[in-house]
């Protein structure tokens, strides 16, 4: 007879925020494994509250930092700039052959820097967003 495992009462915590399969095109400064400074225009095809994920030609560490650049919607607008972590790194396979590197970046401080106009939840659905305001007396 086979035991219950102790992670058999384990309940998987829901995502963070959702990812949305959405582009935003950001430059991407920081220092890469051999501890040279880079700076790259990259397409995130991931994006999300916490961070995004991208493809680059740099070999980065996990846990280093990146400054990243957003420009603005608006024309003449100023860029949003964002600090982050290397989360994780997948690098090329022996079938690509192009050596491109799949990174991803956990933001510092959690928000909207993509300019995204609908909120996503947790379920996947997309939804308005709300402002409310509360009068107190």
């Amino acid at each position: 007879m086979a035991k219950n495992s102790p992670h058999s009462d384990f309940v998987r915590p829901m995502r963070r925020s959702t990812r949305i399969n959405q582009v935003a095109q950001l430059t991407v400064t920081g220092v890469d494994s051999y501890h040279g400074p880079y700076s790259e225009q990259v397409a995130a095809d991931t994006i999300s509250c916490h961070g995004c994920i991208f493809k680059s030609k740099y070999d980065v560490l996990i846990d280093s930092e990146v400054m990243l650049e957003l420009k603005s919607g608006a024309q003449g607008g100023q860029p949003i700039f964002a600090r982050g972590v290397v989360k994780w790194t997948q690098r090329p396979g022996e079938r690509d052959q192009k050596g491109i590197f799949c990174t991803a970046i956990e933001l510092e401080e959690p928000g909207n820097i993509w300019g995204v106009h609908e909120a996503v939840t947790a379920t996947g659905t997309a939804t308005q967003s709300v402002t409310l305001s509360l009068n107190v007396t």
